[in-house]
């Protein structure tokens, strides 16, 4: 382990870092190369409560930043992409993305924050920017950024007594296959690392202010997941209750119209009722249930031949 100068604090005075030797030479050889007029992004993965935020902001920030003020740690995408192409940010600062995957992932690749993300992962490469991107599982990042828009891959785990500070780092060659062989069963002993290494946590270097703001965020994702499925549901229940009250009218009981919606009886009636108390239900509807009911003479759920 290495001590060694870091980015200057406020003071102007370069904070003490403690350091894996070959994850220093990373670093250092990361931060020549985009002297060269290009970027680097590294991600760091690991089971929640490892310590790779830790490592991310305590570690591998202070070391490739001039200043600490030179560090923006971001929670969404959104606020991400403004830092990232705005004044916010400047030629060879860090931008750490922690645990805002979600326009990164797989599922994500055809929507519009991937888009967004991917044009930004371009534009960066002007500003000569450090990118770290925290992430619960490398596998569930999309390929372009897991393969082709990244550097460097540290796995971050605790041991089997729950020792946090170990980590396997993995080159771009070897993420490539570690992504290709191990994605399937998640499985990180699918490629061998370049090396493990342990990482001293240095949490006199957190920011004062982070837990708060990630405490923050996890509520406000909760509020807006809370949020979703609210507005989804109720748009479901219009829809379902729309079409019982149209079937009603054409003249079908209960019993037919579960079957033609493939709904229990019980959810129908159960649905008729809430309707009823709610006053939802014109008039001239209430009665229809009493009449003659229409029942198809094929089942709707045989598809039949030409």
């Amino acid at each position: 382990m290495l001590r060694v100068d870091g980015a200057l604090d406020e003071n102007g005075i370069p904070v003490k870092v403690s350091i894996d030797r070959y994850l220093y030479r990373d670093l250092m050889a990361l931060k020549e190369r985009n002297k060269k007029n290009w970027d680097g992004v590294i991600i760091n993965d690991g089971l929640p409560g490892v310590g790779k935020s830790v490592k991310a902001i305590c570690t591998d920030a202070v070391v490739l930043a001039d200043k600490i003020s030179d560090i923006h740690i971001t929670f969404e995408i959104d606020e991400f992409i403004e830092t990232c192409s705005s004044d916010i940010s400047k030629p060879f600062d860090v931008v750490i993305l922690d645990e805002g995957h979600a326009g990164m992932n797989t599922s994500q690749a055809q929507k519009a924050d991937f888009q967004r993300m991917m044009n930004l992962l371009m534009l960066v490469r002007q500003k000569k920017l450090f990118i770290i991107i925290v992430t619960q599982c490398f596998f569930e990042l999309s390929k372009s950024i897991a393969i082709f828009r990244s550097n460097l891959l540290y796995h971050v785990y605790a041991d089997g007594a729950g020792k946090r500070g170990g980590f396997a780092a993995f080159g771009r060659n070897e993420k490539k296959q570690l992504y290709i062989n191990g994605k399937k069963y998640i499985n990180y002993n699918a490629t061998r690392e370049n090396y493990a290494g342990q990482f001293n946590q240095n949490r006199h270097l957190m920011p004062e202010n982070y837990e708060k703001r990630k405490a923050q965020h996890l509520m406000d994702q909760n509020k807006a997941l809370e949020s979703g499925t609210t507005k989804r549901i109720d748009v479901a229940q219009k829809i379902m209750d729309s079409a019982i009250l149209n079937l009603t009218k054409l003249g079908f009981k209960q019993r037919h119209i579960s079957t033609i919606l493939g709904i229990g009886f019980t959810t129908v009636t159960d649905h008729w009722k809430k309707m009823k108390d709610a006053g939802k239900v014109p008039e001239e509807y209430l009665d229809l249930n009493k009449r003659r009911s229409i029942v198809p003479k094929t089942p709707l759920n045989t598809t039949t031949g030409s």
